[in-house]
């Protein structure tokens, strides 16, 4: 095969490969064993809201009309914007007990209830809101109500390449010199950034599902500016 055949193919291949990713399906058509869940509490900013995504074979999943529904603690989640994935969003109070539980129903069968709770909650006590910090550079981050086990940290900007560790939750981390980058067109530019926290803990998930994960998260951020 010639070469512009071979790079013909292969963007063909690229197209279809993109068209799957973003395929969607209805809930409706798949038997509850072939589904696989992700369900979160997130507590931010003192309120928690829970989330959902359904998915089946690298399809996302869009509740149908025949009966299927997500509910937390006895709030029913509701379908926000069009992004695949189809996320379902709610903000929802815990249970007496500090718990959080995702009901899945159908008609005729269920519910299927996976339940989590929320880690210890934290705050960022530095760097502050509003600091700046070279990239060239050390990022010394500090913060309270450690417990030992990991802690997530983002550094988030459209300008700037995924940062994303999983550091001990001892309280204090630093990110490296030259850890944060930019796309090539954006070195010497001041860029505005998010430093993300998250602390998660494990829940439990109804089995029946082919895949679930059901987690509580807890999330601080502050902004800073990322120079030169």
């Amino acid at each position: 095969m010639k070469s512009k055949e071979l790079i013909l193919v292969f963007i063909a291949g690229l197209g279809l490969a993109a068209l799957m990713a973003c395929s969607t399906g209805d809930t409706c058509d798949i038997r509850t064993t072939g589904i696989s869940v992700d369900y979160e509490a997130i507590e931010e900013d003192g309120s928690t809201r829970a989330r959902a995504q359904f998915n089946y074979e690298g399809k996302s999943l869009e509740l149908g009309n025949c009966g299927d529904t997500i509910e937390v603690n006895g709030v029913l989640l509701n379908k926000v914007g069009g992004v695949i994935p189809l996320t379902y969003e709610a903000n929802v109070d815990a249970t007496a007990e500090g718990e959080f539980v995702f009901s899945f129903n159908r008609e005729g069968e269920g519910p299927f209830t996976s339940t989590t709770s929320l880690p210890d909650t934290f705050a960022i006590t530095a760097p502050a809101s509003g600091d700046s910090f070279s990239r060239a550079d050390v990022i010394d981050i500090t913060w309270d109500n450690s417990d030992g086990d990991f802690m997530n940290v983002v550094v988030d900007a459209d300008d700037l390449l995924n940062f994303d560790e999983n550091p001990s939750d001892t309280g204090a981390y630093t990110i490296a010199a030259d850890s944060i980058e930019t796309f090539s067109d954006d070195e010497d530019e001041d860029i505005q950034a998010d430093l993300i926290l998250t602390r998660e803990l494990g829940g439990t998930v109804d089995p029946t599902f082919k895949d679930a994960t059901c987690v509580g998260k807890v999330v601080d951020q502050i902004s800073f500016t990322s120079t030169p």
